[in-house]
């Protein structure tokens, strides 16, 4: 029992710690992209960075994104100018072991694909789709390399196929797909067996000042 109650304060204590350096990264979030009046900003889909990933994915620390980042979900549908855009947490739907972080979003998943479709539905997920190993780019990468398949700790180049499946068949039609984490531009088009149409997903390249060129 002492042994249990120690590995608790252990945790309590390693939070604090981390709560005291991640409120000040998130005041400074908001003065690098300050509100506007008028401006509708949407911070509400949470990276690897954010929450950790899949089976990595901490309670508190999703929790807490959550509660200063979204209107109580990581997974919601914007409707503007004829279109939904679907906002996915992908990097929860990959979780296996607790049901409070993966169950959300799956559930989520399967509300969509029961909606009825007026508009035109563009995805967003943090993590990119699956797509065949050393599938083009297109010609605006920087890099010479194509988006690795693969990951290791708390980081997936790309969603499985299996899952990828899923979610295109869940949100069926889609206009486009876009996606981050690489942190470079890749242009692909997703073809579904059975369907003739293809779907675009573009993974927006990065604008951190960390990615900046040296000969800037």
């Amino acid at each position: 029992m002492e042994d249990v109650n120690g590995r608790m304060k252990s945790n309590h204590h390693l939070y604090q710690r981390l709560n005291a350096r991640w409120f000040p990264e998130y005041e400074r979030f908001w003065k690098v992209f300050p509100r506007v009046e008028g401006v509708k900003v949407v911070t509400s889909i949470p990276g690897n960075h954010d929450i950790g990933l899949g089976d990595g994915i901490h309670p508190d620390r999703l929790n807490r994104f959550t509660s200063h980042f979204t209107e109580n979900s990581t997974s919601q549908i914007i409707k503007i100018c004829n279109f939904e855009l679907v906002l996915l947490d992908t990097s929860s739907l990959l979780n296996t072991v607790s049901p409070e972080i993966f169950e959300p979003t799956s559930s989520f998943l399967d509300y969509v694909s029961n909606l009825p479709r007026p508009y035109g539905r563009l995805l967003f997920s943090h993590i990119p789709l699956y797509r065949p190993p050393d599938t083009n780019c297109g010609p605006y990468r920087e890099s010479p390399k194509p988006i690795r398949l693969g990951g290791g700790y708390q980081y997936q180049n790309t969603l499985d196929a299996q899952l990828t499946t899923r979610i295109l068949d869940s949100m069926w039609p889609v206009e486009a797909v876009f996606s981050g984490d690489d942190h470079d531009y890749c242009l692909v088009q997703h073809t579904l067996e059975g369907r003739r149409e293809q779907v675009p997903e573009c993974t927006v390249k990065s604008f951190s000042f960390a990615m900046v060129s040296l000969d800037v």
